[in-house]
């Protein structure tokens, strides 16, 4: 027990910790906790740089994912439009796609709720269009942003592509 004495007062606690039971309490907590891994992947292919901000793996998601089209642009980001896309995303996995720019839209959109990740892929040719992995990304996504830029060159890199293909998929299908 502890027995201190305090200007007038006496401090007297009869329980009894033994370094065992703390440990015992703080393997608990770290049992019970959840602990979740942040990555930060950067990846450069042929014709693409993808990065991929939150849990970057392969688990198959069981997102309640509920369709929805969010128009915007010519001026800020608005917070609002990109929790309403989390929460239509069912939390899942967010997919950014453009042809120009960087990985500016992860960070600033994981901060904004409860999401499995987000992953920004830059198409820099045509051929990334047709890599399997990329179309791979493109049909996991839970929900789908197309950042703004030169919309002739997205038509140019995905019209007759097998990313079209999966672009359509993802939102007339899934």
């Amino acid at each position: 027990g502890i027995n201190a004495e305090y200007g007038d007062h006496q401090i007297v606690s009869s329980q009894k910790y033994s370094i065992k039971m703390i440990l015992q309490i703080l393997a608990l907590v770290l049992f019970v906790s959840p602990i979740v891994s942040i990555d930060n992947k950067h990846v450069v292919g042929n014709g693409y740089e993808y990065w991929c901000y939150g849990r970057c793996d392969n688990t198959t998601l069981k997102s309640e994912v509920r369709s929805g089209v969010i128009i915007s642009g010519g001026g800020t980001d608005v917070d609002d439009a990109f929790r309403w896309l989390i929460d239509r995303s069912g939390n899942g996995r967010i997919v950014v796609i453009r042809a120009s720019g960087d990985d500016a839209y992860n960070k600033y959109i994981y901060s904004l709720g409860e999401i499995y990740s987000v992953t920004t892929i830059l198409f820099t040719s045509r051929s990334a269009s047709f890599d399997s992995d990329i179309n791979s990304m493109i049909r996991s996504a839970d929900g789908l942003y197309m950042a703004g830029g030169d919309q002739s060159v997205y038509l140019s890199y995905w019209k007759d592509s097998d990313l079209e293909t999966s672009l359509n998929w993802l939102i007339n299908t899934k």
